[in-house]
């Protein structure tokens, strides 16, 4: 979703709507499980612990497990019905479905399930970044100030990064211009938080999986930017992550080249 010929827009926050099954049953029956299941989490081929998970039945919570140290969270004893399922670490989805217990045995339920956490991270350049507030100009007709915003800085927002399997924390506050940067850490994939800041008008706490990454000197800065998006019972204020296309162009460079990307 560009905003401009030139942007790369990714990275948008998620609404905290729950699918309508989630409320009541599977309205698509959604896929059998055996009363008693392992969930394994793994993130780069490897265990992941501390995965929450939480099983729901016509919206209240029925069960809530965390993954261990071997990445296996074991879900036990649910009753025959219709569940919803979702599973987060640190604010990172990594499932979320519709599932059915039997009242019968049956040789087809799932006992045990395999889930990838962490792929689909945002590959992003180590440089300064900004954070804004996109807002409606002041000045001509309601569709001039719609389609001309304005960028005014966030300053003193906290921004994190999280290293998802060691929990090693880094942090830092956005400036009175909104830039920010983080040093002394390394390449990798990372979950970045970011709340706070005085803006005049709220935003929702996010939580983006990301990927930094060192693609050579032509990389230009991104942007944090503060927006509204959905409607009605969904409306939110969100954070997106919006890139501009000199930078995806020196990463496609960096890789077409061999150099780390």
């Amino acid at each position: 979703m560009a905003r401009a010929v030139l942007l790369l827009t990714l990275g948008l926050a998620v609404s905290g709507c729950l699918p309508g099954c989630s409320m009541a049953m599977c309205v698509d029956g959604g896929p059998t499980f055996a009363k008693s299941f392992r969930l394994s989490f793994r993130f780069d081929d490897k265990a992941l612990s501390g995965v929450t998970v939480r099983i729901l039945a016509g919206g209240a919570l029925v069960a809530s497990v965390l993954s261990e140290t071997d990445g296996i969270a074991r879900v036990t004893g649910l009753t025959p019905g219709d569940y919803w399922l979702e599973a987060e670490k640190a604010g990172i989805s990594a499932a979320s479905f519709c599932f059915r217990v039997r009242s019968r045995w049956t040789p087809l339920a799932t006992r045990n399930k395999r889930i990838e956490w962490g792929d689909f991270a945002i590959p992003l350049p180590r440089t300064v970044a900004r954070f804004v507030d996109s807002q409606p100009g002041t000045e001509g007709t309601l569709l001039a100030r719609l389609t001309k915003r304005v960028d005014v800085p966030i300053a003193g927002a906290r921004i994190s990064l999280l290293e998802p399997r060691s929990g090693k924390h880094y942090e830092t506050t956005s400036s009175a211009s909104g830039e920010f940067s983080f040093s002394g850490v390394a390449d990798g994939t990372y979950v970045l938080q970011v709340s706070g800041g005085t803006t005049g008008r709220p935003y929702d706490a996010a939580h983006i999986l990301v990927r930094l990454e060192k693609i050579g000197s032509t990389a230009s800065d991104w942007e944090l930017v503060r927006e509204d998006y959905g409607g009605g019972a969904c409306s939110d204020h969100g954070i997106r992550i919006k890139i501009p296309a000199s930078t995806r162009v020196a990463r496609n460079g960096a890789r077409r080249s061999g150099r780390a990307g």
